[in-house]
């Protein structure tokens, strides 16, 4: 189950949103709603102490903005739509006769209650569908076995008169309930029908059908057994072709040399007179 105070307590609105919603009906009473919430909110702007609170704000700002624009500013309230509106909600709770606080001052267990409770509020007017499922997990928690037995009759109760209720014109959708529930606790399941318990155990499973195995050949000699080839070493001496020495030299010999000629090198050392035979 979902932490219920934390989801009342929260300033989305979402429960609050779709109670009213469900309530106020057509989109048009809608509207006419949050035009109605916004003239009261309007009526609150020309409040002494809001007046008093736009005019200590608009004397600095007028020093401000002297030298160029002057300006000026105002208060008002936001645009009211429905979803704001049940976000200024809050939703709060107490015993009966006494002053309603906040709902994080509320037990557990009434809190999970408040929370089923709205969801209730908005499963009676849930005729949108044929079927609606409501799902429940362990609504035992926190609670007390006599509240358990008044949760489980106020859900039973609630299926049973969708059940009962003709749909409300020809081709209409039924608007049918289930609710689905699941517990560990032994109080609920001695309040329900035999009808209505559905048993889960865990239990281990079925054992496996053996394999049919196929009959492999039999082998009349075992297979020859297979020698590793020596790997080949590769003479890198006799693969390579042999250097002539000094082959990046290129000078040609005393033999070729012409007459009146002299040797040069291009490199940064240097320079060679003679070649040695």
């Amino acid at each position: 189950m979902c932490n219920a105070q934390q989801e009342l307590a929260s300033s989305a609105g979402n429960r609050l949103r779709l109670i009213l919603a469900a309530e106020l009906g057509a989109e048009e009473a809608i509207k006419d709603f949050e035009r109605e919430q916004a003239d009261h909110f309007r009526s609150l702007e020309g409040d002494e102490k809001i007046k008093a609170a736009r005019k200590r704000i608009n004397g600095p700002l007028g020093l401000l903005t002297a030298g160029a624009h002057p300006q000026h500013m105002g208060l008002s309230f936001a645009d009211l739509t429905l979803v704001s509106i049940a976000r200024a909600l809050r939703t709060r709770t107490s015993d009966e006769g006494l002053a309603v606080e906040d709902i994080a001052r509320s037990g557990l267990g009434y809190a999970n209650l408040l929370y089923i409770a709205t969801v209730l509020a908005e499963l009676e007017a849930a005729r949108d569908a044929d079927l609606t499922l409501f799902l429940v997990e362990e609504p035992e928690a926190h609670l007390h076995p006599k509240l358990q037995i008044l949760l489980l009759d106020r859900l039973r109760t609630q299926a049973l008169r969708s059940q009962q209720a003709p749909p409300p014109a020809e081709g209409a959708s039924l608007g049918r309930i289930q609710v689905v529930i699941t517990t560990h606790s032994p109080v609920l399941a001695a309040a329900a029908t035999v009808e209505d318990l559905v048993v889960l155990r865990r239990c281990r499973t079925l054992a496996r059908r053996p394999r049919q195995q196929t009959p492999r050949p039999r082998r009349t000699a075992p297979p020859p057994a297979l020698t590793p080839t020596p790997k080949r070493k590769r003479n890198r001496q006799a693969s390579r072709s042999p250097r002539p020495p000094f082959r990046w030299l290129r000078f040609p010999s005393p033999d070729t040399k012409p007459p009146n000629s002299t040797a040069t090198s291009t490199s940064p050392r240097a320079p060679c007179s003679s070649v040695p035979g």
